[in-house]
């Protein structure tokens, strides 16, 4: 078994930055969402007036899940865990990341890929070959 963790902050992160993106108005927070690292991503969908009208309900609804997310602490895992972030999102810090390892006994691995906060979209066989390459040994 292995924990494979990508793009997030550790678990008892402060997600004050989550709970007022939430808060703004429709334009301010879709240009917020876009300035993750999104542009890349869905620079031709974001320039559809339509599809943001579609779809800002969908991505809002899944911040707020992750807004209202409130960590307990428990018993430390056993399994080893590979944290994953794009080497350009500014979205989760190298520090935050780091502090996976307080939540296992055992090794915790750190992985560095090109790209942004959506780095996994660009990645996809890589990241496949890496996981199974863990997982197999």
């Amino acid at each position: 078994m292995h924990l494979f963790i990508a793009g997030t902050e550790r678990p008892a992160g402060d997600n004050s930055y989550l709970r007022e993106l939430v808060k703004l108005d429709d334009k301010s927070f879709m240009r917020e969402f876009i300035s993750c690292g999104n542009e890349s991503l869905f620079q031709e969908a974001f320039q559809n007036e339509e599809l943001i009208e579609l779809f800002k309900d969908v991505i809002r609804v899944y911040f707020y899940v992750l807004a209202s997310f409130y960590y307990l602490k428990k018993e430390k895992l056993s399994i080893p865990v590979t944290v994953i972030n794009g080497t350009d999102d500014y979205t989760v810090s190298e520090s935050d990341s780091r502090l996976w390892s307080n939540e296992t006994t055992a090794i915790t691995d750190y992985l560095y890929m090109p790209g942004d906060h959506f780095f996994i979209f660009g990645m996809t066989e890589e990241l496949t070959g890496m996981v199974k390459k863990r997982l197999t040994g």
